[in-house]
């Protein structure tokens, strides 16, 4: 019997999550599986995945393959690696030893992957936050520059308004005073 490990879905429509099982490779992809080595919830945030390590060892020395998938998921947890130090004949120490080193290299890039997001996120704010104030000082400007504009053009309506009322006053007077010697 050729054995699989693969996932099978479960969850409801937009809600899915996997188990991840060792099947027979000719079954359908929801068929009854021959062991269930863990789960993987994809939607969670961050994604949830929960694997047996030692079972899953145990079936990949018996001759199960994994699909992609599944194989990505091995990977991640360090199965995969320990599997393939084993097939080599290394002693378990070492096997551990090297594991670990792996492990521990994947998690620190995934750190500096994550630190660098971060700076690259804040720089973007910082940026967004200084284009904003550069945006309101323009505006306040051009507010003040727009409100002495106006208020020179008050002035200088005021002005020029006052000096053509007292030009009409005079005029004004000086008409009566005209009629009066016509008639």
């Amino acid at each position: 019997m050729a054995l699989k490990i693969r996932l099978t879905r479960m969850g409801s429509t937009h809600r899915p999550f996997y188990r991840l099982i060792v099947i027979d490779s000719r079954s359908r992809r929801d068929g009854r599986g021959v062991s269930t080595l863990g789960y993987y919830n994809p939607v969670a945030q961050p994604a949830e995945v929960k694997i047996e390590a030692d079972e899953a060892l145990g079936w990949l020395q018996k001759g199960a393959q994994p699909s992609d998938t599944a194989k990505s998921l091995l990977k991640q947890h360090g199965i995969w690696q320990r599997f393939q130090l084993l097939k080599q004949g290394k002693s378990p120490e070492e096997v551990e030893a090297e594991v670990a080193k792996i492990l521990e290299t994947r998690n620190q890039s995934r750190a500096n992957a994550a630190a660098a997001a971060e700076a690259k996120a804040k720089a973007k704010a910082e940026a967004e936050a200084k284009a904003k104030a550069e945006a309101e000082e323009k505006a306040a400007a051009e507010a003040a520059a727009a409100a002495s504009a106006a208020e020179a053009e008050a002035q200088a309506q005021e002005a020029p308004a006052e000096e053509a009322a007292s030009e009409e006053a005079p005029a004004a007077e000086e008409t009566p005073a005209e009629e009066k010697t016509e008639a």
